[in-house]
């Protein structure tokens, strides 16, 4: 089950998997990131702040449009 996390209001919810371009979740010691196309023409940025006791860290994805890409 995939969840939108509000940092704001410090919840989360359920999200529908065909209106999101990417989801992530945790099994174990791994991360999974899934990202669907990037059919906006321009680069996407997404940067993830995980944290797991007193370890913490950031991962930034960088996906480039399906054009730049050979699509």
């Amino acid at each position: 089950k995939w969840l939108e996390l509000d940092e704001k209001a410090q919840t989360a919810t359920p999200v529908n998997e065909d209106s999101i371009s990417w989801k992530a979740k945790d099994k174990g010691n791994l991360l999974i990131a899934v990202f669907k196309p990037n059919d906006t023409g321009m680069e996407k940025t997404l940067t993830l702040y995980i944290e797991s006791g007193d370890a913490f860290g950031l991962i930034t994805f960088v996906q480039p449009p399906l054009q730049a890409a050979g699509k």
